[in-house]
């Protein structure tokens, strides 16, 4: 990088610090701050020679300061130095960023500009698309646009017409009966409108939903009955039931006559089938 030719100089400080200066020490002393501004340092045989003398030189030391190798510098002309480079790299990154952006904006800009072409040429082919899918609809007699044509006699008039018409097919379970119906009864009720048809459709599936419903219950109920047909009692309980059957029996399975029970042991079976009846109602019967 080159040096830098300029320097600020603030002539108030300069004024105020060189007071009590004669002319020769003022300038001697800026004529060596000259050739600091340029060489940042300068040896002190240097610095009495640009003064002329050891007098002019021992009068005008102290505003210089002695580094570790013995040369001698101005901590504000240093200070002052620091800031100019640091304003010269601050404006030379400024005008590198505004010239990239610059840039940026001009590639933006292509960029912007080869989008929207792409964006015109995507939404071409889709309409090119949607027109041929939309000939072949109408040709397909089961499709909506194939049903739309047969009951209300036209043809979806634009785009909208044609994604309201796939959203009732989807809606419809890609059920043809169900779409033609519904646009049926919008002929009927004279409402030959898309939002008259969606309702027909969703109302269509809630009762198609409620005779599943009512188809669900009923074969529960059947499989209930099978089962209770097929149901097999305890060994235990048909043990029971037989024996209770027997003792109430007045006659022996081998034709014998038995003997007849008196009164109180008549009760006294009857009490126990009672009781027997009552627990199997409520459950609690375990053998």
């Amino acid at each position: 990088m080159a040096k830098d030719p300029a320097v600020l100089f603030y002539y108030q400080d300069f004024l105020v610090g060189t007071s009590f200066f004669t002319n020769e020490q003022i300038g001697a002393y800026i004529r060596i701050l000259c050739h600091l501004y340029d060489k940042d340092t300068l040896p002190e045989q240097t610095m009495f020679i640009l003064c002329g003398s050891e007098e002019i030189w021992s009068s005008i030391k102290d505003k210089f300061v002695k580094d570790t190798n013995g040369q001698f510098y101005n901590r504000r002309a240093r200070d002052e130095k620091q800031k100019r480079v640091k304003f010269t790299e601050s404006r030379s990154d400024n005008r590198k960023t505004k010239h990239k952006e610059n840039h940026l904006q001009t590639d933006m800009l292509n960029i912007s500009l080869s989008s929207v072409k792409d964006m015109e040429d995507e939404n071409e082919d889709e309409d090119s698309n949607e027109n041929i899918n939309h000939e072949k609809g109408v040709e397909n007699k089961k499709s909506a646009e194939g049903i739309m044509f047969r009951i209300w006699g036209r043809k979806p008039n634009n785009i909208e017409e044609r994604r309201l018409l796939d959203e009732l097919w989807l809606e419809a379970d890609e059920d043809p009966k169900i779409v033609e119906h519904a646009f049926r009864q919008s002929v009927k009720y004279d409402s030959k409108k898309f939002p008259y048809v969606a309702k027909v459709i969703a109302n269509m599936k809630l009762e198609k939903e409620k005779l599943k419903t009512k188809e669900r219950e009923r074969e529960a109920a059947v499989k209930k009955y099978e089962e209770s047909k097929n149901f097999v009692p305890d060994p235990k309980m048909k043990e029971l039931f037989a024996g209770i059957s027997k003792s109430l029996n007045p006659f022996t399975t081998g034709g014998e006559q038995k003997k007849e029970l008196t009164k109180e042991e008549t009760l006294a079976r009857k009490r126990s089938v009672d009781e027997f009846n009552r627990e199997i109602k409520k459950g609690t019967y375990n053998g």
